[in-house]
């Protein structure tokens, strides 16, 4: 299969090899794309905008952990363009009008997303209240490779069951609110059935689907088992810490998320459990790279009180 060169006369494309290209760029600097362009020239064809992947240099390259890496090239994506490079300008259609059931991900593990108040409203504004315990930010149902959200389902409707409304005031408060008699009313719930609960196993229930994300949070007091480790809040930790008094209290790989506002330590801001799809076992979370707010200081966070 001939390489592709480009000439700097006019810029088109010509069968020659990747040395060309790269006597073309100064040895200082070497696009890393490039790089790996070359690598997978001889292996997948990028023809038009259909770019294929060999999966073995994804691995190599990537930071994250490849769950697999089947044995031929694999679709990146079709990406619409034009000659300047620039996709924008495009529509973006809902995925829930897709209706072919063939094209639609599994559903394949539930994330419990915990935030801790203090750094929500320490990142945030508007804070109405700042309770002194992990609190719910959903049960996000989730593909390991495309993320699932706004689902065909049951519309929400405000929840009139008093013990449900009394459970998720309690573990699943609007921050930006007093209580759900607020100007927002239940619209914190309804967004996250809406966008969440409607790709869980009862998308036509959401109530059920309500009982069982605080069920869940109740398996696992999070506060407690980062105290049995002397990890307090008001304090500084590294990211490693936080994350194995976890792990070791559910049984398996959590994933924790990070907020950083300039000339501040970052803060840890929320921990996510996973589950399997029906919410019976706790399963390892998909593996995340060491990257981004939680290691801008070489894991050092806060595990802010004030």
């Amino acid at each position: 299969m001939a390489r592709r060169e480009k000439t700097e006369k006019n810029g088109d494309w010509a069968a020659g090899e990747p040395k060309a290209i790269l006597n073309m760029m100064p040895t200082t600097y070497i696009s890393i794309f490039l790089l790996f362009s070359i690598i997978i020239s001889s292996l997948c064809v990028l023809e038009g905008l259909d770019y294929q992947q060999w999966p073995e240099a994804f691995r190599n390259f990537s930071n994250t952990k490849c769950l697999r890496t089947p044995n031929n090239c694999t679709l990146h994506g079709l990406w619409p363009d034009n000659d300047i490079g620039n996709s924008s300008n495009r529509v973006d259609a809902p995925f829930h009008n897709i209706t072919d059931q063939n094209l639609i991900p599994t559903l394949d593990h539930l994330k419990l997303v915990q935030r801790w108040p203090w750094a929500f409203c320490f990142l945030y504004s508007g804070c109405q209240r700042t309770p002194n315990n992990f609190t719910l930010h959903g049960l996000w149902p989730d593909n390991y490779f495309v993320h699932l959200s706004n689902c065909a389902g049951a519309a929400f409707q405000d929840i009139t069951d008093q013990i449900l409304i009394s459970r998720l005031e309690s573990s699943w408060p609007d921050l930006l609110e007093l209580d759900c008699k607020g100007a927002r009313g239940q619209s914190f719930w309804g967004q996250q059935w809406e966008k969440h609960g409607t790709c869980s196993t009862t998308p036509n229930d959401y109530e059920a689907y309500f009982n069982l994300a605080v069920d869940l949070k109740n398996k696992h007091d999070i506060l407690q088992t980062l105290r049995q480790s002397e990890i307090w809040p008001g304090d500084y930790y590294h990211i490693d810490s936080i994350n194995s008094s976890i792990a070791r209290a559910t049984g398996s790989q959590i994933q924790i998320k990070c907020g950083k506002i300039p000339f501040h330590t970052p803060v840890l801001s929320e921990i996510i459990i996973c589950y399997d799809p029906e919410g019976t076992t706790v399963i390892d979370c998909p593996p995340v790279p060491k990257k981004g707010p939680c290691w801008e200081e070489e894991g050092l966070v806060k595990f802010l009180l004030d």
